[in-house]
Formats: C-alpha cells, structure tokens, sequence
C-alpha cells in the first residue's frame, strides 16, 4: 500500500488516525535518528518561532557583533550551541555547556565573552538550567545584540533550577 492509499484510509476513520498514520510515517522516515535528538531539534525550532527567528548553521560571534570587536578568548564555556537568524542576519548565538557545581563561575565567563562583543546576555527567567540539551545539567545561556528582546518557551518560564533552590 502507498502513502497517499494509506493517508486516504485514515481521512475516512478520522483524524485521530491519520495524525497516528504520520507519525509512523516519520517515525520510519527518521528511524535512524535517536528521538532525544529530534525532540532537541524541535524545542530549538520553537524557541526560534516563538521568537520569530530560525535556526541556522553555527556562526563567530563577530558576526553577531554590531561594530568589530574584540577576539574570542579560544576556551570558553561553548557547548552544544545554537544559532538563530531574523531574516538573514544574525540574531542570537546559544551556548549550553554543563556547569557541574559552579554555574556561576560559567556564567561569568559567558558574560566576558559577550562583553568583548558587546553583546547582552540573557537567562531564563525558570532558571539558567532550563536548557534544550539537558535540562537540568546544562545551562542555557543566550547572546544578542543589546535591545533585542528574548522570549522563553513555557518550559524555560517555570522550570525549577535544580541546582539553585
């Protein structure tokens, strides 16, 4: 049976069923791709929405600079970065590295960083663990052109900072 047999059975036994039907489809279409990759690449899709940017290929900061700025220190918390763009131009860049015991300490050297680009940081208003990548563990940490305001999922607005009771 066809794709297009089997979604015309599942219009005639009603939505419920064909939304099932495309989901199996998917499900064997990314077969190969663990599923906390494609929740991951989902939640990141929606921060974007909600914020009205996309997602895109990894870029240098500097590019997110509005004026040319200084040089990236070569170690830096960056781990498990996102990037967004607002039509084509840059628009936040997001680092999500584990902070073990001391999140300040990372947020700290996050915020240097943004600093010699001249870029504002931002943090979750649920608490700087409310990450994509693993909430709880990893930081969610994002960096912006000043006066660019940053909107946070419904999980990143009331999440719980496990490490900051």
């Amino acid at each position: 049976m066809t794709t297009p047999e089997i979604l015309a059975i599942a219009e005639q036994k009603g939505m419920w069923a064909k939304d099932r039907i495309l989901h199996d489809i998917r499900a064997q279409i990314l077969g190969a791709v663990p599923a906390r990759w494609i929740l991951k690449d989902i939640a990141a899709q929606e921060f974007a929405a909600i914020n009205g940017w996309r997602a895109c290929d990894l870029f240098p900061l500097s590019r997110l600079a509005k004026q040319r700025s200084g040089r990236t220190p070569l170690q830096w918390p960056c781990d498990h970065a996102l990037a967004f763009k607002e039509g084509r131009r840059a628009v936040a860049f997001v680092t999500q590295p584990y902070a073990g015991h001391d999140a300040q300490k990372i947020i700290t050297e996050v915020r240097t960083v943004a600093d010699i680009h001249g870029l504002a940081l931002h943090l979750p208003p649920g608490g700087v663990h409310a990450s994509i990548h693993f909430p709880g563990r990893t930081l969610f940490l994002v960096m912006t052109r000043p006066g660019v305001v940053v909107r946070w999922l419904p999980e990143q607005q009331t999440s719980r900072d496990a490490h900051h009771k």
